[in-house]
């Protein structure tokens, strides 16, 4: 494939409303894109058995015709290998890229993992950069992580052109080891979070309000207030929708909570948890709700995150209420007079005063 220019994203997420996808879906239409699902390395092929530990390669063209999503051949790297298997993924890795973007003349490649630093000016890009959208140094509870080497990251930021990153706290800390650092948070897929278009599945006003959080269910989550004000108000229904993390027990005990809190607030009346849905289900699920949370515990983790359920709730019209994360004060009027009296935590009952009448 011969361009004049070609874009490379590296999204090991492999979700489509991110922001490094999201730049090569809005670009697509003027360079090619090449989207690579799946980073070098694949962490979670420690966890499966050997015969599990390889991806097959595919590449396709994306519904509009010119994105290619493309999912590496990727060898464990765990359990003494990854001296070896690494550089066997990555000379693998460079090998078929080249052969999809061809003779660009300008490529340019979208980094999104520290530990595809060999890899930085190897492809023939004329333009790199590194996108930064956690804080990789501690887990969701705030605590140090214990497997991030900071020397490999700020080298990788050290490496690239420029840096973008999810949160002005990630922009404070890459400014001090990347040339250029650019302020770019989460966003949301425009062409599914659109309101008017789901319906809530019953009658509002037949019906209890509906609290509802959508998102990923850890030890992030302050599940103390959330008990606290399900227990005070029976008469809200509050919907939990997402994958519950097989660490959240562990997280919990912790940082000095219950470690059956979880099953506690489930086990009330008023409180509901739905399984993950496929992205293209969510947009229905937020429209049942009349209010949607941000419940997260303040800590080194929560601090630096751009909530990307903020953006899907705002997308669906929906009232927000949140604990103080700064990437989402900034949604509200009011957050300049209080940036400075930030809490541990806040009770949200007063949801009640966001409750919209449809």
């Amino acid at each position: 494939m011969a361009t004049a220019a070609c874009l490379v994203v590296f999204d090991r997420r492999g979700v489509d409303f991110l922001p490094p996808c999201q730049l090569a879906l809005q670009t697509e239409k003027l360079v090619n894109s090449v989207v690579v699902n799946g980073a070098v390395p694949w962490r979670h092929l420690g966890e499966f058995p050997c015969r599990k530990r390889v991806t097959r390669c595919a590449a396709q063209p994306s519904a509009r015709g010119r994105r290619i999503l493309y999912k590496p051949f990727v060898l464990p790297e765990r359990l003494g290998l990854a001296r070896f298997t690494g550089a066997m993924n990555r000379a693998r890795l460079r090998c078929e890229l080249r052969a999809i973007v061809g003779q660009a003349t300008h490529l340019a490649v979208l980094y999104d993992n520290c530990e595809q630093l060999p890899l930085v000016g190897t492809l023939g890009e004329s333009r790199s950069a590194y996108y930064l959208y956690d804080d990789y140094g501690v887990d969701l509870t705030g605590r140090p992580h214990g497997w991030l080497d900071r020397g490999a990251e700020q080298k990788m930021m050290a490496a690239v052109d420029v840096v973008f990153a999810v949160s002005q706290k990630l922009c404070d800390y890459a400014a001090a080891h990347a040339r250029q650092v650019h302020y770019l948070p989460n966003g949301f897929n425009a062409d599914l979070f659109i309101p008017g278009r789901h319906n809530g599945a019953t009658d509002r006003a037949a019906r209890k309000p509906v609290i509802g959080y959508s998102g990923v269910i850890s030890g992030r989550v302050d599940f103390v207030g959330l008990l606290k004000t399900a227990i005070e108000r029976p008469d809200w229904e509050f919907r939990m929708v997402g994958q519950v993390m097989p660490t959240i027990e562990r997280e919990f005990e912790q940082t000095g909570r219950p470690r059956d809190l979880f099953q506690q607030f489930l086990s009330l009346p008023n409180v509901q948890h739905l399984t993950p849905r496929p992205i293209a289900e969510v947009p229905g699920v937020l429209a049942g709700f009349d209010v949607a949370i941000v419940p997260y515990c303040l800590n080194a983790f929560t601090m630096a995150s751009s909530p990307l359920k903020v953006y899907e709730y705002y997308a669906m019209g929906l009232p927000v209420v949140s604990t103080r994360i700064p990437e989402v004060l900034r949604f509200d009027r009011r957050s300049e007079e209080h940036t400075s009296e930030l809490q541990s935590r806040v009770d949200i009952s007063y949801a009640v005063f966001c409750l919209k009448k449809k």
